[in-house]
């Protein structure tokens, strides 16, 4: 006589909501020029389509100098993801060298 059993036990408990920031910190600097300026704007525009909801997102782009596209991190919403993908449209490596501190510490 053999007995075969199987338990499964699932365990209770809450998953707090958490927000999610977002800061895509890109490269502008002269050096990104050409293809790898276009590769990056393609890939940008992916994984802005591929932000989860609800979450606070921010664009910075680096050279010398640097930009945000907005002061503070938005929320993805359609409007957001527009305004967005009319920056990375226009985006190019016009930032004149590569200095990523500042930006870095501006986030």
């Amino acid at each position: 006589d053999e007995v075969t059993a199987m338990i499964t036990l699932v365990p209770e408990f809450e998953l707090r909501d958490t927000q999610n920031e977002i800061i895509f910190i890109v490269d502008q600097s002269g050096s990104m020029s050409g293809s790898k300026m276009d590769n990056v704007k393609e890939a940008l525009q992916l994984f802005l389509r591929a932000l989860p909801e609800n979450c606070y997102f921010n664009i910075v782009g680096f050279g010398t100098s640097y930009q945000m596209l907005f002061n503070s991190s938005q929320r993805y919403d359609d409007a957001t993801l527009i305004t967005a993908t009319q920056h990375v449209n226009l985006m190019s490596a016009n930032l004149g060298g590569t200095e990523l501190m500042n930006p870095l510490h501006a986030v």
